[in-house]
């Protein structure tokens, strides 16, 4: 295996740890979220066809969804070594579990229209730009049903706040808060939100999502930085 080769090995072992180790101290509220999320279908009574944007290893998604009477659970990531984990987390649900390595943005519009009951997007949807943003959500109504929910849990800025003010707030957050990292993983993954992330307020959400015919429905979780919010089709 030539240096590079070997890079690229060591850089991905090092985000999945990083992940894991995200996972296992609740930086991101993950437990808290995949309760609320539960909770909310629960007393949805969601059940049928459910597509989770951006899955990743489907952590979020199998503590949630696993217990709801669904007929499939259609997972979508650009990743395949997170894919894999997703497969290999969902081989023994009673739930069918199907999976795409593609850009959501690419993967909704070859979907029917009015054909999933549930949409996750989680700590996902940031990564576009708003207007990139806008056009996902008016994808979102399409592909969901009449009585179905759209879940957005995302980083969430103050309102006012620039992206740069609302990245530079969470970096110091996450410097100070994140104390099972590694300095290295810490780097890593401040490096990340300052190139990839551009979340939105939480008035902006609700605000273009209206705008697309989705109507807020409740707040799922209020956490700083991180929250979640439900949607149902207005028309």
């Amino acid at each position: 295996m030539d240096k590079d080769a070997i890079d690229s090995v060591k850089a991905l072992f090092e985000q999945w740890e990083l992940y894991d180790a995200v996972i296992q101290h609740d930086y991101m509220q993950h437990q808290t979220l995949a309760a609320a999320i539960q909770q909310y279908a629960a007393a949805k009574q969601l059940a049928g066809r459910a597509l989770d944007l951006g899955c990743g290893d489907s952590y979020l998604a199998a503590r949630a969804l696993g217990e709801l009477p669904l007929t499939e659970y259609a997972g979508v990531d650009l990743s395949e070594s997170a894919l894999q984990r997703a497969k290999e987390r969902w081989a023994e649900s009673p739930i069918p579990a199907t999976f795409s390595q593609s850009d959501f943005a690419t993967y909704l519009p070859d979907q029917a229209a009015a054909s999933f009951d549930l949409v996750l997007g989680s700590y996902s949807i940031h990564h576009f730009s708003p207007e990139r943003k806008e056009w996902l959500l008016g994808e979102i109504r399409r592909v969901l049903k009449p009585t179905g929910s759209f879940i957005w849990s995302d980083i969430v800025c103050c309102e006012g706040q620039t992206y740069t003010a609302c990245i530079d707030q969470l970096a110091i957050a996450m410097r100070s808060e994140w104390n099972q990292l590694t300095s290295r993983q810490l780097d890593i993954a401040i490096e990340h939100i300052r190139a990839s992330d551009f979340p939105e307020t939480e008035a902006w959400m609700i605000e273009k999502s209206a705008a697309a015919g989705l109507r807020f429905d409740a707040k799922l979780m209020e956490k700083p930085h991180f929250s979640a919010y439900a949607f149902v089709p207005s028309t």
